[in-house]
C-alpha cells in the first residue's frame, strides 16, 4: 500500500509545479530549488531506521511511526489544499510530505525485512 501511495505521489508533483508555477506564480529556478529541498528528508534515510528501532513510541517500535507518518502527510496536504499562500508555506507543506513518505518507506523496509 505504501508503494502505491508513494507512485500516487508521483502524480501528484507534477500537479504541484504547476500549483507553484500557475497559482503562486514561482518561477521554475525557485520552483527547481523547492522542489530540490524536497529529497531532504531521503538522504537522512538510515536515521529513521535507527530512531525507528531503538524508541518506542505508543509501546510499538514500528507501527507508531506508520501511523504518524501517514497523519503527518495528510497534515501537510491539507495544509496545501488550504493554507498555503506563499512559497515559504509551499516549501513548509512539501518538505512535511516527503519527510512523512520518507520515514513511512523506511518504516515498511524494516517490516518486510523482519
Amino acid at each position: 500500500m505504501v508503494y502505491f501511495v508513494q507512485g500516487v505521489l508521483g502524480l501528484a508533483r507534477l500537479a504541484v509545479s504547476f500549483y507553484l508555477k500557475d497559482d503562486l506564480h514561482i518561477d521554475p529556478a525557485e520552483t527547481a530549488v523547492i522542489m530540490g529541498l524536497s529529497s531532504l528528508p531521503w538522504l537522512v534515510k538510515p536515521l529513521y531506521g535507527f530512531i525507528s528501532d531503538s524508541v518506542l513510541l505508543f509501546g510499538y517500535r514500528r507501527r507508531s511511526y506508520l501511523v504518524l507518518s501517514g497523519l503527518l502527510g495528510a497534515f501537510s496536504w491539507s495544509l496545501m489544499a488550504g493554507f498555503v499562500d506563499s512559497k515559504y508555506s509551499a516549501a513548509s507543506c512539501i518538505l512535511l510530505g516527503s519527510l512523512s513518505v520518507t520515514f513511512s518507506d523506511v518504516v515498511v523496509e524494516s517490516m518486510v525485512v523482519e
